[in-house]
């Protein structure tokens, strides 16, 4: 899936810099455009992995009475975090203007 988007990416840009004949495509190549496009989608991937890993281990542990309460706290930390994170990003976006 990282490689479909990032050469869909890739097209795209091509095609944009086509449309606009600011650039050649060597050009973009040569450029750390792609680069920066494939840094992004490396990371949104590793970050998409990372959640999914942490709620399958929430998961399994909510699934038994013994470690039902680590899968709680887990559960529990995670919407904070998520919360907090959407609440700075509003505050982030109102100071801005």
């Amino acid at each position: 899936m990282r490689r479909a988007a990032d050469g869909k990416l890739a097209i795209v840009a091509e095609q944009k810099l086509a449309k606009a004949g600011m650039a050649d495509r060597d050009a973009l190549r040569a450029s750390r455009v792609l680069e920066f496009q494939h840094g992004l989608i490396t990371v949104v991937t590793a970050a998409l992995g990372l959640v999914v890993i942490y709620a399958t281990v929430t998961f399994v542990l909510r699934r038994f009475p013994y470690t039902r309460p680590w899968g709680e706290s887990m559960r529990g930390f995670l919407v904070t975090t998520i919360e907090n994170l959407g609440l700075g990003v509003a505050n982030a976006i109102q100071g801005c203007s």
